[in-house]
């Protein structure tokens, strides 16, 4: 099966419960069955309520201009924040995803949210791995300063690629010209001419 499809399929597995409170049917047999039954399991086991949590919840941040799509948010009793893996593994940068998203919530609602969930399904496997992260204030610290020096390599791109563009259309040192010079069917030479 087709990795996109497959992990396309576990994440509607998951959304048609928030939206309609069943979980669809998965054939036995099906390569994924077994990370949508611990999908399941998972939301059963952590007494998940469809009336105080959300799925595919868009994130925003005004602050630090960005936004996401959170898998689960859960805002009552006790808030927490899910997102569904398909990858081939659990990595480093999924736990300041999860601290983005609860960065972004906290912003906009005006609560803490101190836990995090990472759910693996292997699609090796099949299997679902629940990760627990705790969202402390280093994490989400952490999280920021990601995103502040991102800000800053994408605007030292942007610089890059404008001294690029200026030092086509300009001269190589202050006080010269460029001429075109051409030689019969030779290339086009670019030489510099004193003022």
């Amino acid at each position: 099966m087709n990795g996109k499809l497959w992990g396309k399929d576990v994440h509607f597995f998951a959304q048609n419960w928030f939206n309609t409170g069943k979980f669809p049917l998965v054939p036995y047999d099906a390569p994924h069955y077994m990370g949508c039954k611990g999908i399941q399991d998972w939301i059963e086991k952590m007494g998940v309520k469809r009336e105080e949590s959300e799925s595919e919840r868009i994130v925003y941040s005004a602050r630090l201009f960005y936004c996401g799509t959170c898998d689960i948010f859960k805002w009552t009793p006790r808030p927490f924040v899910a997102d569904i893996k398909t990858s081939s593994g659990f990595y480093e940068d999924q736990i300041l995803q999860l601290a983005g998203y609860a960065v972004a919530l906290e912003e906009e609602l005006g609560i803490e949210i101190t836990d995090g969930w990472i759910l693996h399904v292997d699609k090796e496997k099949g299997t679902c791995t629940p990760y627990y992260v705790e969202l402390t204030k280093e994490l989400k610290t952490d999280w920021e300063a990601v995103r502040i020096a991102w800000r800053a390599v994408k605007r030292n791109q942007e610089r890059h690629k404008d001294i690029k563009r200026r030092q086509k259309e300009c001269p190589t040192y202050p006080n010269t010209t460029l001429v075109e010079v051409t030689n019969g069917s030779k290339p086009l030479i670019l030489e510099t001419i004193e003022q």
